[in-house]
Formats: C-alpha cells, sequence, structure tokens
C-alpha cells in the first residue's frame, strides 16, 4: 500500500509540473531607471530539440515618479502597439493587460503554425542548447 500511494504521488508530480528536460524559461530582469522594473520571461516548450511553442510576458512595473497615469497610458499605448504587430503573426497571439502600475505584455507562439521565415525571425528554429547560448549571452539567465 506504502509503495502505491508513493507511485501516486510521483505520477501527480510528474503530471502537475511536466517533464523539466523538454523546458527552458529564461528571464532578464532590469532596474537600470529609477521607478522602472522590466522583466521578460520566456518559456520555452520543445519537442526533442525543436522549439514547440513559446510564452514570452514582459512585465513593467512603474513606480515613484513613474507612477502616474500620464506614464502608464504611454506604456499600455506601446504595449497595445508591439501586441498588434504581433498578432499579425500567424500562429502568434498577443494581449495586453494592465493592474495599476503593473503593464502586461504577453506573446504566445506556436511553432508548428508560424511560416519558417517567422521562425527564423524569433529564433523559434534554433535548438535548446542555441537559444540559451544566445540568451544567456544577451543578458538572460536560463533553467
Amino acid at each position: 500500500m506504502k509503495k502505491l500511494v508513493i507511485t501516486l504521488i510521483l505520477m501527480c508530480t510528474l503530471i502537475l509540473t511536466g517533464c523539466e528536460k523538454n523546458r527552458l524559461v529564461c528571464t532578464l530582469e532590469d532596474e537600470s531607471i529609477k521607478d522602472i522594473k522590466s522583466k521578460i520571461e520566456y518559456t520555452f516548450k520543445f519537442n526533442e530539440e525543436n522549439v514547440k511553442e513559446v510564452v514570452m510576458t514582459t512585465k513593467i512595473t512603474l513606480t515613484g515618479d513613474y507612477n502616474d497615469v500620464v506614464f502608464i497610458d504611454t506604456y499600455v499605448e506601446m504595449a497595445n502597439t508591439a501586441a498588434a504587430t504581433y498578432n499579425k503573426i500567424e500562429g502568434a497571439t498577443a494581449t495586453v493587460s494592465n493592474d495599476k502600475n503593473v503593464i502586461t505584455l504577453k506573446v504566445e507562439m506556436s511553432a508548428a503554425a508560424m511560416s519558417n521565415e517567422d521562425k527564423k525571425t524569433y529564433g523559434l528554429d534554433l535548438t535548446k542548447d542555441n537559444l540559451k547560448k544566445d540568451l544567456e549571452e544577451a543578458g538572460y539567465t536560463c533553467k
């Protein structure tokens, strides 16, 4: 009975967390401008070595002097412009949300639905190791 319970727990854990070897998460945080914090996170899912899908989440947090309607509206407008550009790409969906002083741009891409040119443009034609290398060279932390 004890072995059965342990086996069930392990199976549930694998189902809920997924297989980590087929996933790569890369994050870049920037606070170089006082009162503006940005965080970009890419979550890649792979079929073997090929990118299956990616979710890019960009969060901008405005505080202090920048926690103002004018600045917030400006950043929301920039995020909406970026989302409109992504939404023109086959296989990509972008949304923008604004929670007080936190503006979030979320882009989801399915490599299978994208053209080869778009895959190349967004690096989705690279292997997992090459993606990780390129992003780490750009300052991202990858796990």
